[in-house]
């Protein structure tokens, strides 16, 4: 009964049920749970391109990407993606048939792992295990419940990995649960973002500040190198970090939320502006 006690508290504080429709995978979590957002373009929808961006620090383009996505799943971090659609609606088709995906549609991330292939032992599958959450509607191509590829590493997932799972994480294969395997190259053409949520070490700490921006103090940019304007600029809300050692920090800039009240009434959502 917890998870639609929970739900209807979520829509009350949110006003109605109807508010709680459409939005972001990582914003719902954040609120949920408290775990710091973050969304990354997987890729363009327009061009193909594999942005640059997707990537932090040492990880170096699409396979950097794949060591990056480990390492949060293995930090503990809440993981969704979805395909935009641009404007349409419904399922994604490629070629003329259906992939069994959903264009603007929520996924979560369940798992990502890899395998030895037991036939050449130097190569290394890469999969990640998603979920539909209406329970239903799976990926239909390479590594689905009923590929050529399922078929035949079946017992070897079985074995390896699921029997390996904690007892309330283990799955079947082949249910009709909404749960489906993808490789990692299939999933990275597919989906264009990946939702993030993250999941701070316990000796992390956090500092909230709250401010904003007005007429009188938000400079903007471009602008002309003139007294008055950069007077105006420098009044722009400030804060000093200075920390005692070195240390790796996270900035997170936000606004609160249009679908909660501020000062007792519901704001459009989304922000006009």
């Amino acid at each position: 009964m917890w998870v639609p006690l929970i739900e209807k508290a979520y829509a009350k504080l949110h006003g109605c049920y109807e508010n709680l429709m459409s939005g972001y995978v990582d914003e719902g979590i954040q609120e949920l749970c408290g775990m710091q957002p973050e969304k990354i373009f997987i890729r363009s929808e327009t061009s193909g391109v594999f942005p640059h961006k997707m990537v932090r620090d040492n990880y170096g383009g699409a396979e950097g990407f794949w060591s990056f996505l480990l390492n949060r799943d293995g930090e503990g971090c809440l993981l969704g993606c979805s395909i935009k659609g641009y404007g349409k609606e419904g399922p994604q088709v490629i070629e003329g048939q259906p992939s069994g995906l959903i264009l603007n549609h929520a996924y979560g991330i369940n798992d990502v792992f890899e395998l030895t292939d037991p036939w050449n032992v130097s190569k290394k599958i890469r999969l990640l295990r998603l979920r539909n959450p209406w329970g239903h509607g799976e990926w239909n191509g390479a590594w689905s419940d009923d590929s050529t590829e399922m078929k035949k590493f079946a017992p070897i997932i079985q074995k390896t990995y699921i029997e390996k799972l904690a007892p309330d994480e283990q799955f079947e294969l082949g249910a009709n649960d909404g749960t489906f395997m993808m490789c990692y190259e299939d999933w990275r053409d597919q989906f264009s973002t990946l939702f993030l949520n993250l999941d701070f070490p316990e000796d992390w700490t956090g500092v909230r500040f709250k401010s904003k921006w007005t007429p009188e103090n938000s400079g903007g940019l471009p602008n002309k190198m003139q007294k008055d304007v950069l007077e105006r600029y420098a009044k722009n809300p400030q804060f000093l970090i200075k920390p005692a050692q070195d240390t790796e920090v996270m900035i997170s800039l936000t606004q609160t939320g249009g679908r909660l009240p501020i000062d007792g009434n519901y704001s459009v959502y989304p922000f006009s502006e």
